[in-house]
């Protein structure tokens, strides 16, 4: 997962170097998370997936609308855990530009970061 989290990085630089096929398969721990850590990584293989899709040269909009749907399920099915405890929103009058979330855990607040970059892209 290593090499998926820095390939994300990557590619979110606008530096495609998606070199895993991530829609022909998914690690066996991923399809049935059964913790935060294996929630975690399952958030983080759809968007290797979904930066794989805005990178190649033919879009499929049913493929698109599978990866959608990925995160919708995610986000329906995930551990509550992964809700923040404390939620401002963003005042550009008051210099928060975005919206203020506090997370129980390091991954959480990550988690949110892709979330909201998937959803960027769906936009």
């Amino acid at each position: 997962m290593v090499h998926v989290h820095f390939e994300i990085y990557q590619g979110l630089l606008n530096r495609p170097s998606l070199r895993v096929n991530y829609s022909n398969y998914i690690l066996p721990a991923l399809a049935t998370p059964s913790d935060d850590v294996a929630w975690d990584n399952r958030i983080i293989w759809i968007c290797a997936r979904i930066l794989q899709w805005a990178q190649s040269d033919s879009r499929i909009l049913e493929e698109w609308q599978r990866l959608k749907e990925s995160v919708d399920e995610w986000e329906r099915e995930r551990p509550s855990g992964f809700n923040p405890f404390f939620y401002r929103e963003a005042d550009a009058t008051e210099g928060r530009h975005f919206p203020e979330l506090w997370f129980p855990n390091l991954c959480h607040g990550t988690l949110f970061y892709l979330r909201m970059t998937t959803r960027l892209m769906s936009a």
